[in-house]
């Protein structure tokens, strides 16, 4: 095998397929994420002109993430997650359409974006913690630079060697 630069070994899981599929749609879709959450934040403050329901806003959105994240998690771990997330990402899909259409409409109210954000929050409860597992699937371990059984973390270090100061004595552990 060729030696890789640093940027090789960064980037070699980009090199699987169905990795650099993932990563290149997941990338979109976070675009589109942020750029609707902003874009939520944008309408209300400019319905309303209220400091308080542009952070409401941003609160509601984000709340249901904090409340549910382990919840979505546990979801990850028993079901399975390629299915899980082409579930919610239709389902983010399906939001952003109600969005779209209710403000092109001219019926968009902030209730209406409130609701909206919480939804969203909650799809992304459950779409964040699936994404992120997901990639341990997407790339096989590579059996060039690692062995089985071989350790995938640095030792233990001892808690008095570890808090040592320069200048000053240990008072345990192996010298």
């Amino acid at each position: 095998m060729a030696r890789l630069g640093r940027a090789g070994v960064t980037f070699r899981a980009l090199n699987h397929r169905n990795f650099a599929l993932f990563f290149v749609g997941q990338g979109l879709s976070l675009c589109g994420t942020w750029m609707q959450s902003l874009a939520q934040s944008w309408l209300v403050y400019r319905l309303t002109g209220s400091p308080f329901l542009l952070g409401l806003v941003g609160f509601v959105g984000q709340a249901p993430v904090l409340a549910f994240g382990l919840f979505g998690g546990l979801l990850a771990d028993r079901w399975p997650r390629r299915q899980l997330l082409v579930t919610t990402q239709t389902l983010s899909l399906l939001q952003a359409a109600l969005l779209a259409s209710l403000t092109l409409s001219g019926r968009i109210t902030v209730g209406w974006i409130l609701a909206l954000a919480a939804l969203l929050g909650t799809i992304n409860a459950l779409d964040m913690p699936v994404r992120q597992s997901l990639v341990a699937d997407l790339v096989p371990p590579s059996g060039s630079h690692q062995r089985p059984g071989q350790r995938t973390r640095a030792p233990p270090v001892s808690w008095p060697k570890a808090c040592a100061t320069p200048g000053r004595p240990r008072t345990s552990g192996p010298s």
